[in-house]
C-alpha cells in the first residue's frame, strides 16, 4: 500500500511540475502587475504575443504619427520629409521608415510606442513595422479584384487586419459603421494640448493686439486678418440677397392682400420695392 502511496505522489508532483513548466494549470503565469504605472496584461497573453511578430501599419500624419529618426535624417541631408508619402512610397522611403520604435512622435505615436515597449514589453524585434506601402493588392483601388476601391488609407489599413494581413493599424482612425463591421476598436482617445506662448524679452510681439496696457487703435484691425477677401465678399453676397429676398417676400404678400387676391403686376411691385427702398 505504500509503495502505490509514494508512486501516486510522485506521479502527482511530476504532473504539477510540467503544468508549471508549460504554463498549463499554474495561475500565477498568467497574473497580472503594475509596470511603470500601467497595468500589466496577463504575462500569458504577453508570452503569446512575443511568439510571433506584431505586425503593425503607421499611418503617417503630422502631429498625430511621425517617425523622428526619418524626419532628422532627411533634415541632415538637407531634404524636406513630406507626411503621408516619404515612407509611403517606394521611391522615397528608407529603411529607418520600417523601424516600429522610430515612430514614437506626434500624440498617437508617442502614446502607442508607450504601449509596445512599456505595457507589452516588445522591442523592435517584436514588431513588424508597415507603412501604406506595404499594403498588399487585395486591397488596392486599382486592382478589379480587390475588395476596397476607395482613396482612403485608414480604411484600406482596416481592410488590410480584417483579410489578416495586419494585426494593428495606428493612426486617428474614426470609428465608422463600414470599419466597424471589419474589426475591433481599441477604446476612443482623445487629446487636448494647451499651449502658453511668451515673448523672450518679456515685450509682446508687434502684430499682437494686447488692451489695455499697449493699446493702439490700429491693432483692432488684426482680428480680421485670418478671414480671406473672398470670404468677406460671400457674406456680403449672402446679407443682400437674403434681405432682397424678406423684401419681395413682405412686398408680395401685401400685394396678395388686396382684395382682388390676384398676383401683382411687375411694374407695381417694381414701385413698392422703390417706395421701401427710398423711404
Amino acid at each position: 500500500m505504500s509503495k502505490f502511496l509514494v508512486v501516486g505522489i510522485i506521479v502527482i508532483c511530476l504532473s504539477h511540475w510540467l503544468e508549471t513548466v508549460s504554463g498549463l494549470g499554474n495561475q500565477s503565469l498568467c497574473g497580472s502587475g503594475l509596470q511603470v504605472g500601467f497595468a500589466s496584461p496577463l504575462l500569458c497573453e504577453r508570452l503569446e504575443l512575443m511568439s510571433s511578430p506584431l505586425r503593425v501599419a503607421f499611418l503617417d500624419k503630422q502631429y498625430v504619427t511621425q517617425n523622428s529618426a526619418v524626419i532628422e535624417l532627411l533634415k541632415g541631408r538637407g531634404s524636406k520629409y513630406v507626411y503621408g508619402r516619404t515612407c509611403d512610397d517606394v521611391d522615397t522611403a528608407v529603411p529607418e521608415c520600417f523601424v516600429a520604435s522610430n515612430w514614437n512622435s506626434g500624440w498617437i505615436g508617442e502614446f502607442m510606442s508607450g504601449v509596445f515597449t512599456t505595457y507589452l514589453g516588445l522591442g523592435d524585434d517584436d514588431i513588424i513595422a508597415m507603412t501604406s506601402l506595404n499594403f498588399t493588392g487585395a486591397t488596392d483601388p486599382n486592382n478589379a479584384t480587390s475588395v476596397y476601391h476607395g482613396s482612403d488609407v485608414a480604411t484600406r489599413c482596416v481592410w488590410e487586419v480584417n483579410l489578416g494581413n495586419l494585426d494593428v493599424c495606428v493612426g486617428d482612425i474614426w470609428e465608422t459603421e463600414e470599419r466597424r463591421m471589419l474589426t475591433r476598436f481599441t477604446t476612443a482617445i482623445a487629446k487636448d494640448t494647451f499651449v502658453l506662448i511668451s515673448s523672450t524679452d518679456g515685450k509682446p510681439p508687434k502684430d499682437m493686439f494686447i488692451f489695455p496696457t499697449f493699446f493702439e487703435a490700429l491693432r483692432m484691425g488684426n482680428i480680421f486678418r485670418p478671414i480671406m477677401p473672398e470670404c468677406w465678399g460671400l457674406h456680403a453676397v449672402f446679407l443682400a440677397g437674403s434681405a432682397l429676398i424678406i423684401l419681395l417676400t413682405e412686398s408680395t404678400e401685401d400685394l396678395l392682400a388686396s382684395p382682388e387676391d390676384k398676383p401683382p403686376p411687375p411694374l407695381r411691385v417694381a414701385r413698392i420695392l422703390v417706395g421701401r427702398f427710398c423711404a
